[in-house]
């Protein structure tokens, strides 16, 4: 495996390049290279999505397997709708929602749109970090 990035020049785990390709020789193919172009506006839109999915996931195993219950989750209007419409039918909506407008922004090539979804994945993380803590601890994982 190697990485290349728009430059020319071979690195090993940077990644905050306009470009990465990832590719890998296959010598048995006669010198064939199968490479992969990710620009990195498509590489945070990817972590973007990665993480809405996660943050709904810990969400809803939140709210439905601790005794937190509907306290585990903050925000005052999704706990109102699912109380209203239910947990499952709250959180699929609310992610959906998200991604469905993170994929406006980044189609669309709206200006900022690169800073505004680093900044909510950078947003989401201690979210993400903080689901994982207190959902491994209610399942038992450390003491």
């Amino acid at each position: 495996m190697f990485l290349t990035f728009s430059g020319g020049r071979s690195y090993m785990l940077f990644a905050a390049f306009r470009t990465l390709s990832i590719g890998a020789r296959c010598d048995h193919l006669r010198g064939t290279e199968i490479k992969l172009r990710i620009s990195f506006q498509l590489f945070v839109y990817i972590v973007f999505i990665v993480f809405q999915v996660l943050d709904g996931v810990f969400t809803y195993y939140g709210v439905t397997h601790t005794k937190a219950g509907m306290n585990y989750e903050a925000n005052p209007i999704l706990i109102f709708y699912m109380n209203l419409i239910g947990v499952t039918e709250t959180v699929v909506v609310a992610k959906s929602v998200a991604i469905i407008l993170g994929t406006i922004m980044y189609f669309e090539k709206i200006r900022l749109t690169l800073g505004c979804l680093l900044f909510l994945n950078i947003f989401y993380l201690p979210f993400i970090v903080a689901h994982v803590l207190v959902l491994t601890r209610f399942f038992g994982f450390y003491n």
